[in-house]
């Protein structure tokens, strides 16, 4: 890739490119590959995660009756007041959100506030959960997960950028995640040479993506469960340029994206060589790749991009 401007990605999305590059390359560049099939217990999930949210966002502590009417109000906008185990799934949510509210009690709560590393020109935004000055004085900076905690999750690049960011913005805070479902909020801890060795990884990682290196990490356990399965294969040849910075947006926010058009090719000899009159207008990187099928000869290529702003142009050749 050619890219004008300054790389910038949050924490979990430098984590995806660790575990598969290609469909980092795919959910994060492209924004192609579907979506998963939601299950009744993603949306428990999800209910629980929207009241967490709120529990941050809100300055007053919450009731046990609040929290009771919260949790059914989230259920059954995740369509599930009426499931045939609302009742199991109320326990399940109760639970956990009973469990990050005993994690909090006692401490005072803080905005949280994203922080920006920066790695060789490049950035990487760190933004906690929340912040916590718990009874014993010592500020904590939290990531909480609705789920439970994979066995690398204290120790990978995730884990190292946090810890980045606490020793950069909070000066003798301690970084903690927390998982909802195992009910355990851990303290992060990584020696000096383990710090500097995920650091070095992370810049690496940055250096690899503006190279447009996006490898796949082929499994025959995780690939089927991948949205970009039926998608995932050879990506189309020459440069994808960027005009303008390349933000990436931290989370997504499906609504800001635009399509972008293209500018006029640069002339080479293979285009010169084409009929023309032949030749569409444009062709869609993203649709071709949904498709299944090759680009077809054009006087420019487009794809879906985040945030407007990028002028993206790939000549035919």
């Amino acid at each position: 890739m050619v890219i004008d401007g300054r790389l910038r990605f949050g924490a979990p999305q430098i984590a995806l490119y660790d575990s598969c590059p290609r469909r980092f390359f795919y959910t994060h560049v492209l924004h192609v590959g579907g979506r998963r099939t939601t299950t009744a217990f993603m949306h428990l999930h999800e209910a629980v995660r929207s009241v967490v949210e709120a529990v941050i966002a809100s300055d007053v502590p919450v009731t046990e009756q609040e929290l009771i009417d919260r949790t059914d109000t989230a259920l059954a906008g995740e369509g599930l007041g009426e499931h045939g185990y609302r009742a199991e799934f109320r326990d399940l949510a109760s639970a956990m959100l009973r469990f990050f509210l005993s994690g909090r009690a006692g401490a005072i709560a803080e905005a949280p506030v994203a922080v920006s590393i920066n790695l060789g020109g490049e950035e990487i935004l760190v933004e906690p959960d929340e912040v916590l000055m718990r009874p014993d004085g010592i500020r904590a900076v939290r990531r909480v997960r609705t789920g439970h905690m994979r066995s690398a999750e204290s120790k990978d690049v995730g884990a190292a950028a946090l810890i980045l960011a606490v020793k950069q913005a909070y000066p003798g805070a301690v970084a903690e995640l927390v998982h909802l479902s195992d009910g355990e909020a851990s303290e992060l801890s990584l020696s000096d040479r383990e710090l500097k060795g995920r650091t070095d990884k992370l810049s690496k990682f940055l250096a690899d993506i503006r190279a447009g290196r996006f490898p796949a990490e082929v499994s025959s356990r995780t690939c089927p469960n991948c949205p970009a399965f039926f998608i995932c294969g050879p990506t189309p040849d020459g440069p994808l340029q960027k005009k303008v910075r390349l933000t990436l947006p931290v989370g997504e926010s499906r609504s800001d994206w635009t399509r972008i058009a293209v500018a006029p090719p640069r002339p080479n000899l293979r285009t010169n060589r084409m009929n023309t009159e032949e030749l569409l207008d444009y062709d869609d990187v993203g649709d071709a790749l949904r498709e299944g099928r090759s680009l077809r000869p054009a006087r420019g290529y487009r794809f879906l991009l985040a945030q407007g702003a990028i002028s993206t142009s790939c000549p035919a050749r």
